[in-house]
């Protein structure tokens, strides 16, 4: 009974969570390269990216939190969409700020990694297309404590060439 109620007032929490979570609609706004001009002209944006604070990290860790696969589901989405499939993407990993910089750069490193493999392995975005690399600590989020968990992020941006 009491794995059940569990169960239950998880769903219920996750539900919860995915209401607060940008639409594919707005992330697609936020990483489609590109800006239609009077319906034709079609030109370069200067950034297309997001920050997504919402793609967690235990402490310590490169495995991506339960809570995080529905924001992945919407962005594997928003790169599998017509107009995206030939955009490429790099996925920049964070730390929050305990432990050595040499540490957390490898970490944020394996967390941006386990970002690209989960999209490859689930949603079928190729390989060739996702460009991972890790910050460290170096970026922290501003105006809240470095050792903050926000701060174990992922930021997914366009690559225009």
């Amino acid at each position: 009974m009491k794995y059940i109620l569990i169960v239950l007032l998880s769903g219920v929490i996750s539900l919860i969570q995915a209401n607060e979570l940008p639409t594919e609609e707005e992330i697609y706004q936020r990483l489609v390269p590109y800006e239609k001009t009077r319906g034709l002209t079609i030109k370069k944006k200067e950034k297309a990216s997001f920050d997504f604070d919402m793609i967690n990290f235990e402490f310590d860790s490169a495995v991506i939190n339960i809570n995080s696969y529905e924001i992945l589901r919407r962005i594997g989405n928003v790169m599998n969409k017509d107009d995206m499939v030939n955009v490429k993407f790099k996925i920049i990993g964070h730390t929050d700020n305990k432990g050595s910089d040499e540490y957390n750069q490898k970490l944020s490193e394996d967390r941006a990694r386990s970002v690209k493999n989960y999209l490859t392995d689930n949603y079928n975005v190729r390989s060739i297309r996702l460009m991972d690399s890790g910050k460290g600590e170096s970026q922290l989020l501003a105006d809240i404590d470095g050792s903050n968990p926000k701060n174990r992020r992922v930021e997914i941006s366009s690559v225009l060439d």
